[in-house]
């Protein structure tokens, strides 16, 4: 209670501030300037509606430059208002509370009003702003806004979160510098421009600026889309594996974010916590391949148990070796129980000795399993007692800075202090981005009378010129915008066309997005190539997620059988084929039930997610090979490790328990899917090896 009035109170204080501060310069506002002042605030807003996600799960609007050149060019009452308005596009998409909404708009018309103060007391009137002799006093009050908004982002957020103010500040540090950054580059640019003397260069550079804007959010769109997928992937696994050997549901995620965040205190590399967070997410999945009744058993383990029980590290840190991309992980999986003290395992090595993603793993581990311990009162003095023994006393101490050991209970998760459902990415490096330098605008023209201009009147030829002319000419513009891909044939390259109407001229900008695709098109085969060695390793080489050229090899051999699956009959009609087959081999009825519950469940599939589809039947010596194909919208990418590895999850695309079935019954399985449809090719053993063994047994 007296945080939550000491953050309601500093709430109704920036208010206190900053409502009279609106009211007043709302006041003061001369009309001419009215319409200039609302169309730059939609401009503002729109940035708020379409901010840049970074990484560490921030959003960046940068609406900010736009109350920064309305300041400087026009001054305080007209920056206070667009302040206002672009705050109320933020209230009507983000669904803030009256009061958060009152405050954030507050907080921007204080920061705007202090800024314009110390402009006019040490360089002059705002309004008058020359490129030669303003380029300081613009930096300084651009540096005002921001130190003024930081300051009270931190104050609020230190209180919130009970964080030291130091903690806080260092945190906000980067993304304030980022902002103020890109404000000064983009805004100084605009405010060079006398607006009352050159209009239509103002508007010009204006759009120009937002178009760019909202591709480069269309770029980080595409790396934080990519990211979260890779972290979805993992996540699904250690469910998948938290369900088959009863291990409480959700401890890997929790001893992965916890992981990743001391990684973060201790100001390690990126790729370093990365490789952190990944093996804690991982740290248990070598149990998997151990027999479950080891984790059922409600007693002590016999000292054979507890052998095989403490391969689970080393089995984990192979299986996690193969999977691509993570490789580095795999040591710290491998070491994650041993002791400070050196009484661990596997090699009982101590001190740092130890690797430090293991020992940062080891912390995350014990603590997790305190906190869902119901047999521990004092959570926290049993975590200090681990300290010089089980654990590194530095990280002990970490941990006991940024972790809750209040909040967390039997039904509650551990909590982190700081905001629910933030994400602590590692921030975003944009100097050695390959996708930012690459990204430009290959063409900015003006479209008139069916030809196009440059700038400066002088007639040009553009790519794709006469599709862009079509399209200009044929496809009618919705609210003043609009744009399309274009591929140029020829030289196989990609463009992102943006038109704007703009009084009796269209502009029109090209920005050459080949480049983007192509990094599309790998990060979608390095996502499958992960895929399929988590699918691979997870379920011991039983099941294979397969390429589009691989499907060729599996259409070869001995087809004895086709036909179309389109309606219920078809089923039946599949089912009865092979269990006639396997009656003529003479197959048991229990191995036989076995495979036509796998194939059943297949080729219901396709009538449940597809049009149509067929399924082909190959023998090849002992082994019968049953392809199943459909023409549907397949299985997207993020959803196949649920769609395979969870039993019973379901969505329109997935198979439900089909999978599930499908691997138990099964000897070996494979997948193929894309938009186009999905192949599902199930291969089984058909000769008793145990009969053949006692064949071969001399008597």
């Amino acid at each position: 209670m007296p945080i939550l009035l000491k953050e309601k109170g500093f709430m109704f204080i920036v208010i206190g501030f900053g409502l009279p501060i609106i009211l007043i310069q709302l006041w003061s506002l001369e009309k001419t300037h009215i319409p200039f002042a609302i169309l730059i605030a939609i401009l503002a807003g729109i940035l708020e509606i379409f901010p840049i996600e970074l990484r560490n799960g921030k959003k960046l609007s940068c609406s900010s430059i736009f109350n920064i050149v309305v300041l400087v060019q026009m001054g305080i009452p007209e920056a206070v208002i667009v302040v206002f308005i672009a705050s109320l596009f933020l209230f009507y998409n983000s669904k803030l509370s009256f009061i958060s909404w009152l405050f954030q708009a507050s907080q921007c018309a204080v920061a705007v009003f202090l800024a314009g103060f110390v402009f006019e007391y040490f360089f002059g009137k705002l309004g008058v702003f020359t490129y030669i002799t303003s380029v300081f006093a613009f930096a300084c009050t651009t540096f005002i806004y921001f130190f003024i908004f930081f300051t009270i982002t931190v104050i609020y957020k230190s209180l919130v979160f009970s964080q030291n103010f130091s903690d806080v500040l260092t945190t906000e540090m980067n993304d304030t510098l980022l902002a103020f950054a890109v404000t000064f580059i983009l805004g100084f640019r605009l405010a060079a421009i006398d607006y009352d003397q050159q209009p239509f260069p103002f508007w010009f550079e204006t759009i120009f600026a937002v178009a760019v804007f909202l591709f480069a959010r269309s770029i980080a769109q595409v790396l934080v889309r990519h990211r979260k997928n890779h972290l979805a992937t993992l996540e699904n696994i250690t469910q998948y594996m938290e369900q088959k050997v009863h291990l409480p549901k959700g401890h890997s995620k929790r001893v992965g974010d916890l992981a990743r965040r001391i990684a973060e205190e201790l100001k390690l590399s990126p790729k370093h916590v990365d490789a952190v967070h990944y093996a804690a997410l991982l740290h248990d999945i070598g149990k998997i391949q151990m027999e479950h009744e080891i984790f059922q058993k409600r007693g002590a383990l016999t000292l054979e148990e507890e052998k095989l029980y403490k391969q689970h590290s080393e089995l984990g840190a192979k299986m996690v070796s193969a999977i691509s991309g993570i490789e580095k992980a795999a040591q710290y999986v491998r070491f994650h129980h041993e002791q400070w003290d050196g009484k661990g395992y596997p090699d009982g090595k101590k001190g740092e000795e130890i690797p430090l993603g293991a020992r940062i793993i080891a912390a995350a581990n014990e603590y997790d399993k305190l906190m869902h311990s119901s047999g521990i009162i004092n959570q926290k003095k049993a975590f200090l007692n681990l300290k010089n023994t089980k654990l590194d006393p530095k990280l002990v101490e970490i941990v006991l800075k940024i972790a809750d050991f209040k909040k967390a209970g039997k039904d509650h998760h551990p909590g982190l202090i700081q905001a629910q459902n933030q994400q602590h990415f590692h921030d975003i490096k944009y100097k050695g981005s390959k996708l930012l330098k690459d990204f430009a605008v290959v063409q900015a023209v003006f479209y008139q009378n069916g030809s196009f201009y440059h700038i400066n009147g002088e007639k040009v030829q553009i790519p794709c010129e006469q599709q862009i002319k079509s399209l200009i000419t044929n496809h009618p513009i919705q609210n003043g915008y609009a744009h399309e891909f274009i591929e140029d044939v020829p030289s196989r390259k990609m463009y992102n066309v943006h038109w704007i109407c703009l009084e009796k001229k269209i502009l029109c900008l090209l920005f050459d997005v080949s480049h983007l695709r192509e990094y599309e098109r790998k990060q979608e085969l390095r996502i499958r190539t992960i895929y399929r060695d988590c699918l691979y390793a997870v379920t011991q080489g039983k099941l294979t997620l397969i390429e589009r050229e691989e499907l060729k090899s599996f259409n070869q051999g001995e087809k004895i059988a086709e036909f179309p699956v389109s309606e219920k009959n078809d089923v039946a009609a599949c089912r009865t084929f092979i269990d006639q087959l396997l009656k003529d081999r003479h197959i048991s009825e229990k191995k036989r039930y076995n495979v036509l519950l796998s194939i059943s469940e297949a080729v219901t599939n396709v009538l449940k997610h597809a049009v149509e589809g067929k399924m082909k039947v190959y023998l090849n010596h002992d082994w019968l090979k049953v392809i199943v194909e459909d023409k549907g919208n397949g299985i997207k990418l993020s959803e196949l490790p649920k769609s395979i590895l969870l039993e019973g999850y379901s969505s329109k695309r997935s198979f439900g328990h089909g999978f599930s079935i499908m691997l138990k019954m099964m000897d070996k399985i494979s997948i193929y899917t894309s938009t186009e449809g999905t192949t599902i090719i199930l291969e089984v053993d058909l000769k008793d090896r145990l009969i053949e063994r006692r064949k071969n047994i001399p008597l």
